[in-house]
Parts: structure tokens; sequence; C-alpha cells
């Protein structure tokens, strides 16, 4: 089994080699092709996490991320956007020691979209940063070099940036201390199809009958989600405990819960499988799980703990509306999923 596991281990570090090998060349040589568009930046951030979550959990790391804001556009081609998020994830993931975390903040600062990508692992030099989106650049250049790759990965990313007219840079404080890359990119002025079928959505979906209990123990997710269900009328209850939220529940009756899975004392496997068994049905009070928790096995597990959908943190504001929507409003209410 070991030996299977390393073969295949070395294949997928061949394949990337390959595949960042014939990306430098088509972009040295001009034949990359870009085809950009109206996109929604998170959604590039959302799918690149939901890639790397396996190969973080496979080296101990935790990927942390957190959205400001949403429903922003940029110009540019969705695939090569996701690359580039993805290749900086695997650099994060690549040079952090297991237990660390990797922290992904994305943002709007003035006409821009701002993501930040956070290790706390190896580090850079200060006398490599200045070639750190060089080709073929390798802090470590000896036989021993403890991470593979042939130093094309944040070449390509740098690239790529340029051609989509933003920016991209390094920081560090030095070696054992982690590294920060934040990329820019300007915010276009023209507006996705995605963004207006959330518009229509937003504008069409009335939870004003509906009182929803979000719990979660980190502040900022608990206000943005509770922002977001506000938005479309909905009264929100919050808790940032399970223990709370069972006590808000017998005094409240809400409608529905969101909570996070991973908290303190009690995690949200454990409070719904208290509150099935205090007879809250799930036709009665049926719940979101909304959790960075990504991993096929996870879903498996909040379903069988009691919830009936499990969404994956950083929060689709629209794929949480529509689950909702569908938990609790009757067919013959609910807005079209064409809209």
């Amino acid at each position: 089994t070991q030996g299977l596991q390393a073969i295949e281990r070395n294949s997928r570090i061949q394949a990337q080699m390959i595949s960042d090998l014939l990306d430098h060349a088509s972009i040295a040589f001009g034949k990359i092709r870009l085809t950009p568009e109206a996109v929604d930046p998170y959604k590039a951030v959302r799918a690149a996490l939901e890639t790397s979550s396996s190969a973080a959990q496979v080296a101990g790391v935790r990927l942390n991320a957190s959205f400001s804001g949403w429903g922003l556009t940029v110009d540019a081609d969705p695939d090569r956007l996701q690359q580039i998020v993805l290749n900086l994830l695997s650099n994060a993931v690549k040079f952090s020691n297991a237990g660390d975390s990797v922290d992904v903040v994305a943002d709007q600062v003035d006409n821009s979209f701002r993501l930040t990508v956070t290790d706390h692992g190896r580090g850079i030099e200060a006398s490599f940063l200045p070639r750190i989106f060089e080709h073929f650049s390798q802090q470590e250049n000896s036989t021993t070099r403890s991470r593979g790759g042939l130093g094309l990965g944040l070449a390509i990313v740098k690239q790529l940036v340029d051609l989509h007219g933003g920016s991209i840079e390094a920081s560090s404080d030095g070696i054992g201390l982690g590294a920060t890359f934040t990329l820019t990119l300007p915010l276009s002025q023209r507006v996705s199809s995605t963004l207006i079928s959330e518009s229509q959505l937003l504008s069409t979906l009335d939870l004003s009958a509906l009182a929803i209990l979000v719990v979660d123990d980190d502040a900022d997710s608990r206000l943005l989600t509770t922002r977001i269900l506000k938005e479309v009328g909905a009264t929100v209850i919050d808790a940032d405990s399970a223990e709370k939220a069972i006590a808000l529940i017998a005094e409240n009756k809400p409608d529905l819960i969101v909570s996070d899975i991973g908290m303190p004392e009690q995690d949200g496997y454990t409070m719904l499988r208290r509150l099935r068994s205090m007879g809250y049905s799930p036709e009665q009070l049926p719940a979101i799980a909304l959790t960075a928790f990504a991993r096929a096995e996870d879903r498996a597990q909040a379903l069988d703990s009691g919830f009936q959908d499990h969404l994956i943190k950083p929060l689709d504001p629209q794929a949480l509306l529509r689950r909702i929507a569908s938990l609790r409003i009757p067919e013959e209410r609910s807005p079209s999923t064409n809209a």
C-alpha cells in the first residue's frame, strides 16, 4: 500500500511539473489564450479552496477563509483566475508544517478586489524576496531540498496576473516566520450573468415569514450570515455556542437553523443529535450545516447527525438562500432556479 501511495504521489508531482512547463512555454511564446469575462472572484476562491482542501488535510494544514463583501466582478478568464488562486494556496500548503494554518482573506480595497494568502511556515529570506516570481527560482537549491517542484508555480502566477492587469506581491519577516502573498485585480464595470441571477433571486425571494437561528462561534461569520438573511426579510436569532442555541430554540421556536460545525465545548454534530433526540424533527426544524469541513465524509457525517444540507465556507449567499428556499418555501412560492 505504501508503495502504491508513493507511486501515486510521484505521478501527481510529475504531472504538475509537466503542466507547469507547458503553461510556462505557452506564456513565454505568447500562445496562451485568455477568455476574459465579468466573473465573481469569490467563486474562483471558493473553488480553489475546495480543490486544495484534500491536499491541506493530508499535510495537516488548516485552511481558514474570510470573505468581506460580495457581489463584485473582475474581468478575468475564470479558469486562469482559479489557477492563480490554486497556485497560491498550493504554495502556502507546500511550505507549511503539520499543525499550521493558512489564512485566506478576500475583500474590496478602493476599486480593486484583493486576496491575501498567509502561511506560517518556512518563510522567505530577505535576499530571495526580489526573485520570488522568477522562472525556475527556488529558495532551497541543494540536492537535499525538502520540497519538490521546478520553481515555476509562482512565476506562472505572476505572468497570469500581469495578463489580467493586476498585481501580486510577496512579503515575509524571514525564515521560519511565514509569508504573505497579496493579489490585487481591478474591478470590472460589467455585471456577470451569475450576479444578475443572484440579484434577481434577492429581489424575488421573501423570507419575511421565517425566523432563522444562526449558530457560529466566529463573530464575523455570524454577522455576514445574519446580514444576508436580513436582506431577504428573515428574522434572525444568533448564538455563539451550541448550548446557547438550544436555549434560544426553546424560547424563540425558529423555523430553521444555519449552524457551524467546529465550535468549542460542543460541535454542531452533537448539537443536532441532541435536538433530534429532544423531539425537534427535520420537518419541524430543518438545519443547514455551514462549515469549513469540506470533505465528502464531512458532508456524510453532517447528514447522519440530523442536518438536511451541508454548505462549505466561505459563505456563498446564493447557495444558502436557495437551500433555505427549497427547505422552507412551498414549491409554488419558490423562485425559479432559472432566474
